[in-house]
């Protein structure tokens, strides 16, 4: 899709008669739109950490595919996100209650099993088949955030956290093993090591997220750390201050908004306003300013306004997110919306809303990815784009995904690419 095109879907959401003519567009350019999302196949899909708290959020990322998933439900609808292949990660919600893979099973090598005794010492990361390049490590456990809608804290209890040098530890063996990407995963990582009851090192001393992330970046420079995901309320300039200080800390950082009302945010439980929220990505950019920035939304909330609504359009155009997942609300049985809040907005409104917030992202995305062309990029290369053999695929500091004529690059390598072209989910590029 083009860039009027969007504006063309916005303004026919935004319009306060409806024709049929005007439906039929309105269909026919969603219909555009969802062709330039495919997702990857089915066993390729991502499921997002962050869509745990919409879902039951831990989502950047990292490392995503165009998928959207009805907030509390786990229904698929839509996004604007990656457009390529991406090994699924696991993520805690209380439909996984204890997920071990199996070995030999698809999929990348992960470290998520998590003992409900809340000793977390001497876990070994789980090797499923995969190409051995990007692999995942749970650093904690639970949730004391209590957001009205998600049942994490519920089903998982309060925050606990791993032993700092049993993940160092993990994250070391990947990388002997070959592995050059790591993604360390918990409900709200920023809060490692500040729970109640958090793991000490086995020299007696605490360990914050930042410093955790700085050992483990210092494992080796080669090695690309990720985490997922933040929350806004407990985002710190000492962790941007690492990643500042340390080329392979990836420049992304998913960060969770839910709604541009402050109205919406203290209905929702989320311990933020508007204005902290924004003050967060002003640090970003600071600290950062090549960081990309990703976040959850969810339209149709409880009790939810059209200018709720419109606030929440606001501030994707003050933000320009490089990409998002939007959520339809649904209830999930167990949370605190669900035994004191009323699910009032009518289905067909919520849809209409969520399809105006995914008219917005995509012209973002879009805009946002034509300025990429003519820069270039160290990739990490991953694989075999799902569109041609004769392509690979990977992904830059930013996460955002880079497909590239084969030639000689292999996977599991870093190559330098300069991006050419672009839509709104993918850029293209030439080896260098």
């Amino acid at each position: 899709m083009e860039n009027n095109e969007y504006k063309e879907l916005q303004e026919l959401f935004a319009a306060k008669r409806t024709t049929e003519a005007n439906r039929r567009r309105q269909e026919e350019l969603l219909r555009m739109l969802q062709t330039e999302l495919k997702p990857a196949p089915k066993s390729r899909r991502l499921w997002p950490v962050w869509a745990s708290a919409a879902a039951a959020a831990i989502l950047l990322l990292l490392f995503v595919t165009p998928m959207m998933r009805t907030a509390g439900t786990g229904h698929t609808v839509s996004a604007i996100a990656q457009a390529e292949t991406i090994p699924q990660i696991p993520f805690e919600t209380a439909d996984t209650a204890r997920r071990v893979p199996t070995e030999g099973a698809a999929g990348p090598a992960v470290a998520t099993e998590l003992s409900t005794s809340e000793t977390y010492a001497d876990i070994e990361p789980v090797r499923l088949g995969s190409n051995g390049i990007s692999a995942y490590i749970s650093i904690m456990r639970g949730c004391q955030n209590y957001c009205a809608y998600c049942v994490v804290p519920y089903t998982r209890g309060r925050e606990r956290s791993r032993d700092p040098q049993t993940i160092v530890d993990e994250a070391r063996s990947l990388f002997d093993r070959g592995y050059r990407e790591v993604t360390l995963l918990g409900q709200n990582v920023n809060s490692y090591g500040l729970t109640p009851n958090p793991s000490p090192d086995r020299r007696g001393e605490q360990t914050t997220f930042p410093e955790l992330m700085a050992r483990v970046a210092e494992i080796d420079p080669r090695l690309r750390v990720r985490f997922a995901t933040s929350h806004p309320k407990d985002l710190s300039d000492e962790l941007l201050q690492v990643m500042a200080a340390h080329e392979n800390i990836c420049r992304c950082i998913h960060l969770p908004v839910q709604s541009g009302s402050n109205r919406m945010l203290k209905l929702m439980n989320r311990k933020y306003t508007v204005e902290w929220y924004l003050d967060r990505v002003a640090a970003i950019r600071r600290y950062l300013p090549d960081c990309s920035i990703t976040t959850d939304v969810i339209a149709g909330f409880s009790t939810e306004t059209l200018e709720d609504h419109q606030a929440t359009l606001d501030l994707f155009r003050r933000v320009r997110y490089d990409y998002a997942y939007m959520f339809k609300y649904s209830l999930r049985e167990g949370t605190y919306a669900w035994k004191h809040l009323a699910d009032d907005i009518p289905e067909e409104e919520k849809t209409r809303r969520l399809n105006e917030i995914i008219a917005l992202q995509g012209q973002i995305a879009l805009e946002n990815n034509r300025q990429e062309v003519g820069r270039e990029y160290e990739v990490l290369v991953e694989g075999e784009s799902h569109r041609s053999k004769e392509q690979l695929f990977g992904r830059n500091s930013q996460n955002k995904v880079i497909v590239f004529d084969r030639r000689e690059a292999v996977p599991g390598t870093y190559r330098r690419v300069r991006v050419t072209d672009c839509t709104a989910a993918t850029l293209l590029g030439k080896l260098v």
